[in-house]
């Protein structure tokens, strides 16, 4: 139950802060990507084992790594742009049904 009110506290915080940015027609994409990489550095941080030791290991798979980021970030775009042009409404309805 607690990771159904996190998901939702956390898909209508996402929703509020693109339509805040909408409102103060701040450009998304800068904030997207400082975002990303915010939960890196969390994710850094928080992760227990040794990150640079990690890496190495799975330098292999770096263009996936990549390729899953841009996507990620792409997605966060265009939701961004659903928000500003069509409404938080909208927005969280296309979010549901995908």
């Amino acid at each position: 139950m607690l990771h159904i009110l996190l998901s939702i506290a956390s898909s209508t915080g996402i929703f509020v802060v693109l339509r805040l940015l909408s409102a103060k027609q701040i450009p998304f994409l800068p904030v997207i990507i400082v975002n990303y990489f915010t939960c890196l550095t969390i994710g850094y941080l928080t992760n227990s084992s040794h990150f640079i030791s990690d890496i190495q290991g799975f330098i292999h798979i770096w263009p996936f790594i990549v390729l899953t980021s841009c996507l990620f970030t792409f997605g966060f775009w265009i939701t961004a742009e659903t928000v500003h042009y069509y409404g938080v409404n909208t927005a969280t309805v296309l979010a549901k049904n995908e």
